[in-house]
């Protein structure tokens, strides 16, 4: 009894090693995938952080704009935040269709077509910001998605190993299908290991992309709200 209820020795460690050829490639190539997988997963998790932060620290400075001009000229840069990039291209496309000075004299479907080109601007700049932010994450979905596969297929060769190990064999014991046995699981094990973080954490930062997306989209909206309340103002003075 305290022979069977004793560990075996290695471990976790004894049993890859003990592995099939086979077994080990399969391991190799899902501890790849780890690796790299959390490599992303770190790197993008201190990214959206930062980001997050810097756009707080702009949004708080900028609700106490006055001109937007002025406010573009001493708001400083806080990177890696997109919103101060989209205000000043916004800026540098109403500047081009519209000078200074010029509201009284621009009729009023020059002044859409100018404000429609400066929102298609912006938006182009929101879609080039969520394509940066998007970068790497399909290693994470592809991780998640064939991770689990790799494991099957490490599950399956362990199963049959052990079918060959007994085949011919007239008495069947433990010691003999307990390669095959160990591979499967060793394997299976392997790649939920990969995949799960893989999965959860794509999930998380398309989530952290939705919201950093749709606060570049309010910022744009206020910013155009405040070139047309610009405008206005201009005409009438």
């Amino acid at each position: 009894m305290d022979s069977l209820a004793a560990p075996r020795p290695g471990g976790v460690i004894g049993i890859v090693l003990t592995t099939s050829p086979f077994a080990k490639f399969i391991l190799l190539i899902l501890l790849v995938f780890s690796i790299i997988s959390w490599a992303i997963i770190i790197r993008k998790w201190l990214y959206f952080r930062a980001v997050r932060g810097a756009n707080r620290s702009y949004l708080s400075l900028f609700r106490h704009r006055g001109n937007l001009v002025q406010f573009a000229e001493s708001g400083g840069r806080f990177e890696p935040s997109a919103l101060p990039t989209i205000l000043d291209e916004a800026l540098l496309e109403w500047q081009r269709l519209v000078p200074h000075g010029s509201a009284g004299r621009i009729p009023a479907e020059v002044y859409e077509v100018s404000m429609r080109i400066v929102t298609d601007v912006m938006t182009r700049r929101i879609s080039s910001e969520n394509e940066s932010y998007e970068k790497q994450l399909s290693f994470l979905a592809t991780a998640g998605s064939a991770s689990p596969f790799l494991g099957l297929l490490g599950t399956v060769w362990g199963i049959m190993k052990s079918f060959m190990d007994i085949r011919g064999l007239a008495t069947v014991n433990v010691q003999t299908v307990a390669p095959g046995i160990a591979d499967a699981l060793i394997v299976t094990a392997a790649g939920l290991l990969v995949a799960v973080p893989a999965v959860i954490f794509y999930n998380h930062f398309l989530s952290q992309i939705n919201v950093l997306g749709a606060a570049m989209e309010r910022f744009s909206s206020e910013v155009a709200g405040d070139l047309r309340r610009e405008f206005i103002k201009e005409g009438k003075g």
